[in-house]
């Protein structure tokens, strides 16, 4: 959004570095390298920009990064809006790679969070009927066997969903930005949101594996659970850290009274599942057109 950003975003100096504070001279800092913050860097244009370099070039300061990511909530998203960026990873670069070993390490948990095969795709989520209707139509057209034509489908959602994740990150940031009345530039909501879906793909990682250990564990004892109790419970628990993450975030970022916080992060949770939904309506779609 364009406009004059109220006091609380709280731009960095013109004349001093905000990493080190050193008076700056020139584009970067003498002391310490910092980028002087250019007003083009708070426009939608810089955020495409970075996304291409995103796609293109890694940064390894990643494990450091990470670490505040998951243990500072918020703290990631208000030093990059301060202009301390230097000592981070950029946040696409960020997403990028943790979306990485997401899709590297997932497999191995047995779980599909983010991917829809197509027994997923047609049980479960809005349309059903309407995209069991286009598969069969696929499926008469298709020189495959069934079996054939869903080994194909699985492996073509397997692959979109690696990049068409990244589609929830603007839907997201519209929702945040709507719950703030469109107060400050949209570009801060784009990297909250940025810095949020990264905490999302390392949380999945780390859970799902966690919870395949765990009930493996039980099965090795004989105990067994029913597998929609599994599902809610992980849902639950899913709802819990996410709500708590959000309301840590938004306090650290936008300085929200608790009040506030708690709001605003219960809207954005309650919001995760219906994001997710249209997410696998949309990769539903990229998966039957990537099939032609």
């Amino acid at each position: 959004m364009s406009g004059a950003q109220p006091a609380s975003a709280r731009e960095p100096s013109e004349t001093f570095c905000a990493t080190c504070a050193t008076p700056l001279q020139g584009k970067f800092c003498a002391a310490c390298g910092e980028k002087r913050v250019d007003p083009h860097e708070y426009s939608i244009g810089h955020f495409a920009e970075h996304a291409l370099e995103s796609f293109t070039h890694f940064d390894f300061k990643s494990f450091h990064t990470l670490k505040l990511l998951i243990s500072r909530p918020g703290l990631l998203t208000r030093e990059y809006l301060d202009g301390r960026r230097r000592p981070y990873v950029n946040p696409l670069q960020l997403f990028v790679i943790v979306n990485l070993l997401f899709a590297l390490l997932i497999g191995l948990s047995g779980w599909t969070p983010l991917n829809t095969p197509m027994n997923v795709q047609q049980n479960i989520g809005p349309m059903r009927e309407f995209k069991r209707s286009i598969l069969e139509e696929r499926k008469s057209h298709s020189k495959e066997t069934p079996q054939e034509f869903e080994r194909s489908f699985n492996s073509a959602a397997s692959t979109a969903s690696k990049t068409w994740v990244f589609s929830m990150i603007p839907v997201f940031a519209g929702l945040s930005a709507a719950l703030y009345s469109f107060r400050r530039y949209f570009f801060g909501r784009l990297i909250f949101a940025t810095h949020f879906y990264t905490f999302v793909l390392a949380y999945f990682l780390v859970a799902t594996h966690l919870s395949t250990w765990v009930l493996k564990g039980f099965a090795s004892f004989g105990v067994r659970f029913d597998p929609n109790n599994i599902d809610n419970t992980v849902s639950l628990i899913m709802l819990f850290v996410l709500g708590w993450y959000l309301y840590k975030a938004l306090r650290r970022t936008y300085d929200d009274s608790r009040p506030r916080a708690f709001a605003r992060s219960f809207v954005l949770t309650i919001a995760f599942f219906p994001i997710l939904l249209l997410y696998r309506l949309l990769l539903f779609f990229a998966t039957i057109k990537a099939m032609h």
